[in-house]
């Protein structure tokens, strides 16, 4: 027979019953054999207890955290240049692809979604595989798959203050990281349309855009999201907010009348789809639809923006452009590509403008600063070329010394 496998304690506890023994040792040679027993048994209990316990909810947690991460995905979309860039983090609840993440991400087209395992799948081309809600900054999105790894929902009007809970959240590359932490309010006010949220306290010295709150199981309990908090509460320090899970199951099983086919955020999805699939008439149908339902959407003038480029219509492109940036001034991207129609155009003054307005917003937005480089040398202002390639090659040592390159060829 082969040797078995020996069963390893907790430190903690093995040292527990070490002294156990030592007590029973010295108890034995004064006291008869029932006390023996008895006190035994009661300094097991007392010794054994809180680190079992401690023990055992620190292997729900690590299970958890091990299923919540297997069904987190990374959301890559692909740029007008057909390179992929990751824009997002989403949750499966379901395993045939079935995907709860923030409502910005519709603005990308030709998403996938990757898992930390390698597997990737790819977004369903047919309506109702994107379902966006404003009011919620919540998207629901489809993909192609079957199997795939998931967590469930849980319920949310169990939530109980200083409930132990666990977070899960992008990093700016993207990877998905936690935090623990607790449940300070389960219903704090904050007026329509969502009248309250989840107030979490958790060890963050910044804000959270988007993520997910889970059960020590590992269940769903609510979507974090800093675009849904009044702004007065968003200076609260190592405070969270979520949106109740109860809240969105209605929106997910699709009985929350927001989901009607002519709402702007459902028309905007269907014209998103009709993009990527290069059905640019269907496309800029539905995308003048969500206009007309809701004139400041703009994200729906961005995207016709990208149309009327890839048409050859570069006065319309600006147009929209414009538009877009006029109803989404702190949107970085939106900016960029603002000031890249300006730059098409030859206005080169307005193009330096809106590029330094995305650095305002993005300080590290490294096209905005190669471009400033660039135009800036074609001005022949050698001394800001030169700084804007300085803050290029910290970022991205290659496009900073390929700018200095060009720089030092100037005459």
């Amino acid at each position: 027979m082969g040797r078995g496998r020996r069963l390893r304690l907790p430190p903690i506890i093995a040292r527990g019953i070490q002294n156990v023994v030592d007590r029973v040792l010295h108890l034995e040679r004064s006291h008869r054999r029932e006390v023996i027993i008895a006190t035994v048994f009661a300094i097991l209990c007392a010794l054994a207890t809180e680190p079992v316990r401690g023990w055992w909810t620190e292997h729900r947690l690590d299970e958890a955290t091990r299923r919540i991460l297997d069904a987190t995905a990374i959301l890559v979309a692909r740029d007008r240049n057909n390179q992929p860039t990751a824009v997002g983090v989403g949750i499966f609840i379901s395993p045939d692809g079935t995907l709860i993440t923030n409502r910005h991400v519709v603005t990308n087209g030709g998403l996938e979604a990757r898992l930390t395992t390698g597997a990737f799948y790819e977004l369903r081309s047919q309506a109702g595989a994107i379902r966006s809600y404003s009011d919620y900054d919540f998207t629901i999105l489809q993909f192609r798959g079957t199997g795939i790894p998931f967590v469930r929902l849980g319920t949310s009007g169990a939530i109980k203050a200083r409930q132990q809970v666990l977070v899960l959240f992008p990093q700016p590359t993207f990877v998905p990281t936690f935090t623990s932490g607790f449940v300070s309010e389960p219903d704090r006010p904050i007026g329509p349309p969502l009248n309250s949220l989840i107030q979490i306290t958790a060890p963050v010295t910044q804000t959270i855009p988007n993520g997910g709150l889970f059960d020590e199981d590992g269940r769903v309990l609510g979507f974090v999201s800093s675009a849904v908090v009044p702004p007065d509460l968003r200076k609260e320090i190592s405070t969270l907010f979520a949106i109740p899970i109860d809240r969105l199951k209605p929106v997910i099983n699709g009985r929350e009348k927001q989901a009607r086919a002519d709402s702007a955020d459902s028309l905007y999805s269907q014209g998103v789809l009709a993009e990527n699939l290069k059905n640019y008439d269907q496309a800029m149908r539905y995308f003048r639809e969500a206009i007309a339902i809701d004139p400041h959407y703009p994200n729906a003038y961005f995207q016709l923006g990208g149309i009327a480029y890839e048409s050859g219509d570069y006065d319309g492109q600006l147009a929209m452009y414009q538009k877009a940036a006029q109803y989404a001034p702190e949107d970085a991207e939106i900016l960029y590509y603002l000031a890249t129609a300006y730059e098409e155009k030859g206005l080169y003054d307005q193009a330096i403008e809106e590029y330094e307005q995305v650095l305002r917003v993005k300080p590290d937005h490294k096209n905005a600063l190669y471009q400033l480089g660039i135009l800036y040398m074609t001005r022949g202002d050698k001394s800001r070329a030169s700084a804007y390639a300085a803050r290029l090659e910290q970022l991205e040592p290659a496009s900073g010394a390929e700018l200095r390159m060009i720089l030092s060829r100037m005459h």
